[in-house]
């Protein structure tokens, strides 16, 4: 759809009205864009579709419980996952207390009800808990060991005191950040960016009130020039969606701009088969869908650690008892580039 050129020429033929139904945005409809994304069964990864990013952090997480595990095979390890999401590092674990065949007891802490309820299926027994991390009810040294990828940081700093106070003495902690500096962050600013110029693009708007008047010629009760107009409004966003695609590829923003304009193509091409209540039923799940994942993408930027902030939770994680080793950077994909913060250490007092 290189151009938005529809013309009206007649209204003698008959169409038949359908549903939208085969279009679905899975979008949030609620006050928190997480727990909606998570209640769909999405994935967290954001960086290059989540394989290079996977593959990564895969090698990271074995080698860290293979040295967390590897001495212990008679007493459980009471592991604490922070910002679990569906349980990515949870799953680590287990694949590596099986292989090496040690205990291991594990709780899953997010704020998202819908992302524990996916670890839950995931991993029987896994104790979850709803919380923020910056007040997790748990007892002080109850937890041997601490893991967090990409969770602990969207609590804030406070988030590090409460690390510190539940580790008992020679707990392990270990950490993955977002990076301020990083892929992923980038990538989180040009899909915000990408968003932006859709959203501001009115597009949707546009395209509503186009089929609205295709509603109206089909009734016959609209007139060809308004349509005529209402499809000329049109193209200004569809260009810039076209240009956001070209530009950044089919996977910019997980794929949802791109399945935003194959939709729009799909039903430009039969505009009398929609009925008005359905047309602004899909408009506004389209709308909360780009919105949401708007707001994802913002959260993550603001959770993301320079090295300013950096430095602010190495010392708070300090002040919590923490010996910490050097902070590390960790690569991903395919042109190895930094993407985020390994922040790793024990509870002092064994």
């Amino acid at each position: 759809m290189a151009q938005v050129a529809l013309s009206v020429t007649g209204s003698g033929v008959v169409h038949r009205p359908v549903a939208l139904s085969t279009v679905v945005y899975n979008g949030s409809t609620d006050g928190d864009p997480w727990n909606s994304y998570w209640a769909g069964g999405r994935r967290a990864s954001t960086f290059a579709g989540g394989g290079p990013q996977d593959a990564a952090l895969e090698i990271f997480w074995g080698r860290h419980f293979d040295e967390l595990l590897g001495d212990n095979t008679t007493a459980d390890t009471h592991l604490l996952d922070i910002g679990a999401g569906s349980g990515a590092v949870t799953g680590f674990a287990f694949e590596a207390a099986q292989r090496l065949g040690c205990p291991l007891a594990v709780s899953c802490l997010d704020t998202s009800a819908a992302a524990l309820a996916l670890v839950a299926e995931k991993h029987a027994g896994v104790k979850t808990v709803c919380a923020s991390a910056a007040d997790i009810p748990l007892s002080d040294g109850s937890i041997e060991a601490v893991v967090s990828q990409f969770g602990i940081e969207y609590a804030g700093i406070n988030a590090a005191s409460e690390a510190g106070r539940i580790l008992r003495p020679g707990g392990s902690l270990a950490l993955v950040m977002h990076h301020q500096d990083g892929a992923i962050y980038r990538e989180c600013r040009a899909n915000a960016d990408a968003l932006d110029t859709t959203l501001d693009s009115g597009v949707l708007t546009a395209f509503k009130n186009l089929l609205l008047r295709a509603c109206e010629l089909r009734e016959g009760r609209g007139r060809p020039k308004d349509f005529a107009k209402a499809d000329k409004a049109l193209a200004p966003g569809v260009q810039a969606l076209e240009s956001i695609i070209r530009e950044q590829g089919k996977d910019c923003c997980g794929g949802s701009l791109f399945r935003l304009y194959t939709d729009i193509a799909h039903m430009y091409g039969r505009p009398y088969s929609y009925e008005a209540s359905e047309i602004k039923k899909w408009v506004k799940r389209a709308k909360q869908e780009l919105g949401a994942f708007r707001a994802r993408m913002q959260s993550m930027l603001d959770a993301a650690l320079d090295e300013r902030t950096l430095a602010l939770w190495r010392s708070a994680l300090t002040e919590a008892g923490l010996r910490l080793e050097d902070t590390q950077s960790l690569t991903m994909g395919e042109q190895q580039e930094v993407a985020a913060w390994v922040i790793r250490g024990e509870k002092s007092g064994a």
